[in-house]
């Protein structure tokens, strides 16, 4: 009875010693399975650089179409200021001849005849300097409505610069990540 009582606790030590096997290699599998999933392939890493690369140029030709469109917001702004100061000169000029003359057209009753057909001329001159001036606030109401859409653009081109830099930001955290694990990795590996 003592034989197999020895047997039987041979073989309790053999399952237990293939079970033990049995959870190591299945530890060292799970542990190999993270490692491929934590690596990146050189394919990989010289498509994300190449894509970084395609990026910065990307960022280079925006911020260039950025300076160039402030460029013309800048000329713009001159235009509408120069237009703005002219058109306040020309309105205080017509406001003041226009103001004279009909002063002068009631002192000058004996002329009256004279005097309407130099007032038709003024109103016609009025007219023509209204119509010059409806015209000049209409440039000013469209160049306004540029403006507008410029800044909207601008805003959008800001807007899109910042979630390409927090992309790059984004890749190159992403890559020094990756760069300082696997450098860990190596390290412990060997």
């Amino acid at each position: 009875m003592a034989s197999i009582t020895a047997e039987m606790l041979v073989h309790k030590q053999l399952q237990d010693v293939l079970l033990t096997q049995r959870q190591v290699l299945q530890s060292w599998k799970e542990q190999q399975m993270r490692i491929d999933q934590d690596t990146v392939s050189k394919l990989e890493y010289d498509e994300l650089v190449e894509q970084l690369k395609e990026e910065r140029r990307q960022h280079e030709e925006t911020k260039a179409r950025l300076a160039s469109e402030s460029d013309k917001l800048q000329f713009a702004l001159g235009e509408i200021e120069v237009l703005s100061t002219q058109l306040e000169r020309e309105k205080a000029n017509f406001e003041q001849s226009f103001g004279q003359l009909k002063e002068k057209s009631v002192k000058d009753n004996a002329k009256a005849s004279q005097l309407k057909t130099r007032f038709s001329a003024i109103e016609t001159e009025k007219q023509k300097q209204d119509d010059l001036l409806s015209l000049k606030e209409s440039k000013i109401r469209d160049l306004k409505q540029r403006l507008a859409k410029q800044k909207d653009n601008h805003r959008q081109q800001v807007q899109e610069l910042n979630v390409q830099l927090q992309q790059e930001a984004y890749i190159v955290r992403t890559l020094s990540a990756k760069g300082s694990y696997r450098r860990g990795y190596s390290q412990s590996g060997k």
